[in-house]
């Protein structure tokens, strides 16, 4: 009896233990700075909480960033990584899971490059406010080809793009895009290998002039010395003093005689 018991409880766990089932997806290389997209499916109940993880692998794996995603009603999932300023080397994002059945896949390697050094921007990354960014410059190893380019504006609207912009005999290119505020613009760049990289742009508008009032001459700060008061002789004394004196005498001497 008892055997009989444990087979049937054997039997009600296999189908539970099957029925769960997992496959996640990442791009198999990055170019830093680009956002990093994990999508899977599930066979888990709708609406429940999952923790995606990313890596950074090197001698040692270490925790990068943890997000907590829910299953939708689809029974799809979706994770959303931000890779700028990562250094470059192997990744892995992986959903933490047990009890999963045999052919699930709940972890991904990915390889984030940096391919910055691949294009040159020559017009200038802080420009005076005209209602035109310009963007210029030379992408490396796209001679007659093209690159994408998507302007996003301080909003973090798109305003332009992604459209292919194409790169003459040296890889060169240019183009002007209508901005109507000031602030900070983010330029991405993507070419038949994928995402390159982004740049930054300040536009600001020209301070406004004051007027000054023309060939007027400084002040002229004249300094004054104070010199200290000459000592009185005799000779500078005034004249009516020895006069004085005499009468003096005089006066005293008549007295005197009397």
């Amino acid at each position: 009896m008892k055997k009989i018991v444990w087979l049937l409880l054997l039997l009600l766990t296999i189908p539970s233990a099957a029925a769960y089932e997992m496959y996640i997806s990442a791009p198999d290389t990055l170019s830093v700075g680009k956002p990093l997209v994990v999508t899977g499916n599930t066979t888990l109940g709708i609406g429940m909480p999952i923790d995606v993880v990313l890596s950074y692998q090197l001698t040692t794996t270490t925790e990068v960033n943890r997000t907590i995603v829910y299953i939708r009603p689809d029974k799809t999932f979706r994770a959303v990584f931000d890779t700028t300023g990562f250094p470059t080397g192997t990744y892995k994002v992986e959903v933490p899971t047990s009890g999963m059945g045999s052919s699930a896949v709940t972890m991904r390697a990915v390889q984030l490059v940096d391919r910055l050094d691949e294009i040159h921007i020559s017009s200038s990354p802080v420009q005076p406010f005209s209602g035109i960014l310009l963007v210029s410059g030379t992408l490396a190893g796209e001679t007659g080809s093209g690159v994408q380019v998507e302007v996003v504006d301080p909003q973090n609207s798109v305003i332009f793009g992604p459209r292919y912009v194409y790169t003459n005999n040296l890889g060169g290119f240019s183009l002007e895009i209508p901005v109507s505020t000031t602030g900070l613009y983010e330029v991405s760049f993507t070419d038949a290998q994928g995402y390159i990289g982004q740049k930054t742009f300040t536009v600001g508008r020209t301070p406004a002039t004051t007027e000054t009032p023309g060939n007027v001459p400084a002040p002229t700060i004249i300094e004054t010395i104070a010199t200290p008061p000459v000592p009185v002789t005799t000779q500078q004394q005034s004249p009516l003093l020895p006069l004085c004196g005499l009468l003096a005498t005089g006066i005293a001497v008549f007295f005197i005689r009397k």
